[in-house]
């Protein structure tokens, strides 16, 4: 079993966020499940699947607690 995060860039918000979402992948069976978490485009690693900030950033707060739900 695989899992992975992503971001929805098709859903971006009013104010420039995008929510993320949980992919889990068994065999040929693919699972999709929408997080309360959400990032700014820019602002996502795929990589590293995380929330990348500075302490200035407007939504520091937010993405401090976010990036701890995700793991």
């Amino acid at each position: 079993m695989r899992y992975n995060f992503e971001i929805r860039k098709d859903k971006v918000s009013k104010i420039g966020l995008a929510p993320i979402r949980l992919v889990v992948k068994h065999e040929k069976i693919r699972i999709r499940k929408n997080l309360e978490v959400k990032s700014a485009l820019d602002d996502w690693d795929s990589e590293t699947e995380t929330i990348v900030y500075s302490k200035n950033h407007p939504f520091a707060k937010e993405y401090k607690e976010w990036n701890k739900a995700l793991f």
